[in-house]
This record gives C-alpha cells, structure tokens and sequence, in this order.
C-alpha cells in the first residue's frame, strides 16, 4: 500500500493544480452533508430495528448453545455449529460496526456501543464450547468426520485455527468467566481516552479575522505560513493535553496491564505475544524484526539532519522548533487537495489494480453513496480508519479532512484497506469483528477473540504530529 500512496501523491503533484489558499474548502461547503455518514439508511432506521438484529442474533447463539456437549459426538453436530456460526457474522459485525460508528461521530452517542459490547462479552462466553471441544476431538475421529461430512471441508481452516490454540486455551469454565468478563476490563480505556479528549481545553487561534480551533483545524493551522501561529497550535494543542497527562498515562497503562493479565492466563508471554501468534507470527520474529529497523535508525536520523538542513536554508531560522517542521520557502504554496480533486486523482492513480479494485473504491469514494464521514466538528473520534463487514459495505471515517497531502495519504491508505476487504469478504470469516480481517481463505473460527475497542484499522493522521512535514 505504501507504493499506492506514493504513487498518488504523485500523481497528485502531476495531474492536479492546488488551489489557492485564500478560496480553498477541503470539503466545499455545497457538499458537506454528503460527506457524512446516513447511519439510519445504511444501518439501523431506529433502535427497534437495531434490536431485532440483537434478537435474531441472540437466538441464533442459543441454537449453537443447544449443541453444548454434543459436536465429538458427530460429525453433523459439529458441522451444524460451524455452520450456524457463520451464519451469524455478518450481523454480529454489523452490529459491532453501526455501534462505534454511531459513537465515533457522536462521542456522546455511547449507547449502542456499550450495548453491543456488553452483550457480545455473554454471548461469546456461550460458544466457547465450540473450541474446546473441537480441540477435544482426535485426528483419527475428526478424519472420519470429514468423510461422512464433506460438507465440513467448508470449514477446514476454521477446525484448524481452534485445535491450533490448544496450548493456550484454559478449562472450559476458566473461558466463559473471561469472555464475559472482558468488555468491562477493557471496553472502559477507549471511553476515558475520548472523555479525555472531549474535557481537554484546546485553545484557539485566531488567523486572518477568523477564530479556528487547534483541535478542528490542527493540520490547517501547523502547515501556516505564520510561524508564530505554528507555535501557538502546537504549544495549545499539546499543552492543552499536557493538562491531563496523568489520566492519558493511567488509561494507557491499566489497559495494558489487563490485556497482559489476561493474555498470560493462557500462557502466553505477553497481550503482544497473543496477537503475535493470531498473526502466525512469533514473539521473537517480531523482536528481532523490530531490533532490526532500530539498528537502522540512523537513516531516519540522516532524513531529519537533512530536512532541518534545508529548512534553516529556506527561512533564515537559527534555531529549530517542532512547529518548524512544516516550514516552507515564502513564495512556497503547500499543496491541498479538495475532497473532489483528491478522489478523482486517486482513482486514476489506483486503475492500474484492476477493475474490481476499481468499481468497489469508486462505490467508496462516491459520496452520493455516503460511505465517507470527513467533515470536522466537535464529540468526533480522534484520528481515521476503515471499517465494515463481511458481505456487507465498507466505509472511511476521519475526524476531519483539511487537504493536505498527510490527509490524502491516510485517505489513500485506509480507502485500499476497504477496498481489498470489499473484494476479499465475499464470505464470512470469523466468529466476531476483527481490526484486520486480510484473509479469504477461511470463514468461520473459534479462536477466542475478545470484543475490539474499535471493529476497524485505525491511522493517526501524520500531519506534522508524529514526523517532518511532507
């Protein structure tokens, strides 16, 4: 994806023609509503309709529940309960998908999250069994399975992936608790961080007779000409943080530790471990991966001796502050894109993947489709993702789009997430919302996934928050 990002941004600086600052509306005003998600069309009309799907699901887990105790015992039982797990995915993530995103553009819409999130943890604890009793099953029986059921070739893999844990599952008792457990020791972290966010004091700038707010129009207000305004955006919006530093700190940490807890329950080294080996990777593979980028460091380091070098050419500046790292020559004008001028540009860019790569990213970046949420505002979640379910449709959400090549690159990004997965996902995959459901090759598994905090990738938008400006 990353050679997709550059080859955008290039076309970008090819094809296209930046507007002007003084007239430029990242989304234009005429288009704003239709750059906002239609939840009530897409999903839910109102919360009757949500709970019916609560209902259905429901019932359909009581029907796997029925089966407890039964699926060493025959090859129909344990195709039955596989069978009627992948029935169930698409609205379980449906659900899971139309609950965040109803809280990420309303953070104080929190309902429906909490809702599914809290029964999703009971309703997990009840298909545990499946598992462990899969696990339970030995490969002289199991064989003998498939052949009186060739049906259940259909769901291989997934036996595969539930006998694979079998060093790290407990006693069967040991993973309902935890199941239902989860929501409430993990769900709280992503709520403080937001209550966090909502309660923190971003002060704002006041730029040409206009009052924008650090928080809103943060990359607009760091890519300024104005290195005065650059101080007092990043000074604001980071200080603004700084106030409640320990919180921010508290969340962190005690989320971890209880994903660690739990993760060592199992048996395995660590919270990172566990999702190390749901990757088919290992601990240590990962480590030395990572130890291995770190002894190249120093390229980084020279990247940024040379940027710093050609920004003190460029403005005179003797000393370098943070907020100078967007700094541009005078005469400069730093490329943004419109919404409109940014997707045309990507699909050209993109064509080159074939036409069903295409057809599903148009239906994306289509706004009449209402699939992209950009516009900026107060109670929005922070930062960009993409999301969706299985046979069902994919969408971006960012907390704002203000046109700069860090949006359009996060756009890019997260857009080729959605697209794949729109392509990949003809069938279902796995028992619950997953944050990066890559794989076609399998439908339905029993791994003991736990509730996500947010059933989507998540991307911090770069603008100048993490890196050197581009």
């Amino acid at each position: 994806m990353r050679k997709h990002v550059l080859a955008v941004l290039v076309c970008l600086m090819a094809l296209s023609a930046p507007a002007s600052a003084a007239d430029f509306q990242a989304v234009p005003e005429s288009l704003r509503d239709e750059y906002k998600f239609d939840l009530e069309g897409m999903f839910y009309a109102d919360s009757a309709a949500f709970e019916a799907d609560v209902e259905w699901l429901t019932a359909r887990i009581q029907q796997i529940a029925d089966l407890k105790g039964t699926l060493a015992a025959s090859a129909d039982n344990l195709y039955e309960a596989y069978r009627l797990n992948d029935e169930i995915i698409p609205t379980w993530w449906k659900l899971w998908v139309f609950s965040y995103l109803t809280y990420a553009t309303d953070t104080d819409a929190y309902e429906y999250y909490e809702r599914i999130s809290r029964l999703s943890g009971d309703l997990e604890a009840k298909i545990q069994f499946v598992k462990i009793e899969t696990q339970s099953i030995d490969d002289a029986t199991l064989e003998r399975f498939f052949r009186e059921k060739p049906e259940l070739a259909d769901y291989a893999f997934a036996i595969e992936q539930a006998r694979r844990y079998i060093p790290y599952t407990l006693e069967l008792p040991r993973e309902e608790t935890i199941s239902s457990l989860y929501p409430f020791l993990t769900g709280w972290s992503e709520r403080l961080y937001q209550a966090c966010i909502d309660r923190t004091d971003f002060p704002e700038i006041v730029v040409d007779g206009d009052t924008l707010s650090t928080k809103i129009n943060y990359s607009a207000l760091i890519n300024s000409k104005d290195r005065e305004v650059r101080r007092k955006t990043w000074q604001g919006y980071f200080g603004g943080m700084a106030e409640q530093r320990d919180l921010y700190a508290l969340n962190l940490v005690k989320a971890i530790e209880a994903r660690d807890k739990v993760a060592t329950m199992r048996g395995y080294r660590n919270f990172p471990d566990s999702k190390f080996f749901d990757s088919f990777l290992s601990y240590d593979d990962v480590s030395a991966y990572h130890a291995e980028i770190a002894r190249h460091a120093y390229i980084r380091e020279e990247y940024d001796r040379v940027k710093a070098k050609k920004i003190r050419a460029a403005t005179g500046y003797d000393t370098l502050y943070i907020w100078d790292r967007t700094a541009e020559p005078e005469d400069f004008e730093t490329p943004h894109f419109d919404i409109v001028q940014a997707t045309e540009t990507m699909k050209k860019a993109l064509s080159p993947l074939g036409e069903e790569y295409a057809i599903e990213l148009g239906k994306l970046l289509d706004p009449t489709n209402r699939r992209l949420d950009i516009v900026g505002g107060e109670k929005r979640s922070t930062g960009a993702f993409s999301t969706g379910w299985p046979t069902g449709t994919w969408l971006f959400f960012s907390f704002s789009y203000n046109g700069y090549l860090s949006d359009v690159s996060t756009l890019v990004h997260e857009s080729g997430r959605a697209s794949n997965r729109s392509t990949a996902t003809v069938r279902p995959m796995s028992p619950r919302p997953r944050p990066s459901p890559t794989s076609s090759s399998s439908r339905s598994t029993f791994t003991g996934m736990r509730p996500i905090s947010r059933p989507g990738h998540t991307t911090w938008s770069s603008s100048s928050r993490t890196s050197w400006g581009s």
